[in-house]
């Protein structure tokens, strides 16, 4: 008689770590996640020292640890009341001054569930292009690890690859492919965002039409409950 399990609502690398597969296929987990994670020295270093300082003030003071990379967790950590873009829109500051005054709020959809504050469409789009960079940056580094896989299932480890080693060397090749697409969505919103909102800014001051445009695409993008379109 045949037995059936549920295995309830896990992305591909839970199903590994738990139960010890992965869905065969190219069928989509919906309940896929995938991990990115960002050095802040690295990402902080090109600032002044004092923009550093009180940026890295602000994540500690939301308790978020600054002397490890951070990992955010794809897509949830993207949505609204997910750290990723409020610690992008803190890091896209340029100054001390946009850090202090930024800083006493980003936070507080994430701490205590509260309504989402439009910082601006210049921040919003420097934010987006920062996350774009990370996510192009964990695609890279998804194809690397992928094609050091093959590699191995192809020349085996010093030249012999064990059944054992051979199945662990299919398992992560499939895990990367099935997250890839996670990573691939994200970067597109990402981008389809910039392209339409730097259209808006990019309008010359002395085109009439400017001012309308710009708050004709933040009434389309924006909502006051859920921020963002896409990401609170």
């Amino acid at each position: 008689q045949e037995v059936l399990r549920v295995y309830s609502t896990n992305s591909s690398a839970m199903l590994w770590m738990t139960y010890g597969f992965i869905e065969d296929g190219d069928g989509e987990n919906p309940f896929e996640v995938v991990g990115i994670s960002v050095n802040l020295h690295e990402a902080v270093a090109s600032d002044d020292v004092d923009v550093q300082r009180a940026k890295l003030a602000a994540l500690r003071a939301a308790d978020l640890l600054v002397q490890q990379p951070l990992v955010f967790e794809l897509p949830s950590d993207g949505e609204l009341g997910g750290t990723l873009l409020p610690v992008a829109r803190l890091l896209a500051c340029r100054t001390e001054q946009e850090v202090g005054e930024l800083a006493p709020t980003i936070f507080s959809v994430v701490v205590d569930g509260g309504a989402p504050k439009n910082s601006g469409l210049e921040l919003e789009v420097r934010a987006r292009r920062l996350i774009a960079e990370w996510l192009r940056r964990a695609l890279h580094d998804s194809d690397t690890a992928m094609s050091k896989h093959q590699d191995k299932l192809v020349t085996g480890i010093d030249g012999k690859c064990s059944k054992q080693h051979q199945h662990l060397h299919e398992l992560a090749e499939r895990l990367l492919r099935r997250e890839r697409p996670v990573l691939e969505l994200e970067l597109r919103a990402c981008d389809e965002f910039v392209a339409e909102a730097a259209k808006v800014l990019q309008g010359s001051s002395r085109d009439g039409g400017a001012d309308s445009r710009r708050a004709a695409f933040e009434a389309e993008q924006w909502d006051d409950e859920t921020g963002w379109l896409g990401a609170g």
